[in-house]
């Protein structure tokens, strides 16, 4: 295979990630921000189980294999942001925590969502410069 199509393949990977991540992001705010909301409480159950376990992923603490893959770049660097800054691990262990046990999460909890998908989309943009000088 090609380089362009390896690039390819992983900005499809990355892209259909940061998608269900996003999506799943939102559905949790709505419930817990009370928005008026048009999911139904499987999709929300879904969606919490989704970013429970990216999180799980994150802070190595797996409690099952995910049903979309993390590609090991942006699983690593997101390891290596939390493992540096103990105060921004403690705060993601929280998040998980409220989410393992379903309390309501707090605004702090989606300002650190709001920073993996941040970080994702990062990777995704990078990604898509790199096939595009490719070309």
């Amino acid at each position: 295979m090609n380089e362009l199509s390896v690039l390819s393949k992983q900005y499809e990977k990355i892209s259909k990630l940061s998608f269900a991540i996003n999506k799943a992001i939102l559905i949790l705010k709505k419930k817990f921000l009370n928005i008026n909301h048009s999911f139904t409480e499987d999709e929300f159950l879904k969606s919490a189980e989704l970013i429970k376990n990216l999180l799980a992923a994150i802070l190595n603490s797996h409690e099952k294999e995910m049903e979309l893959s993390i590609p090991h770049s942006i699983l690593n660097s997101l390891k290596n942001k939390y493992k540096i800054n103990s105060f921004y691990y403690d705060e993601l262990k929280e998040t998980y925590n409220r989410l393992r046990n379903q309390q309501t999460l707090l605004e702090k909890d989606f300002r650190e969502l709001d920073k993996i998908v941040s970080a994702i989309g990062a990777d995704r943009s990078a990604t898509f410069r790199k096939m595009r000088r490719k070309r």
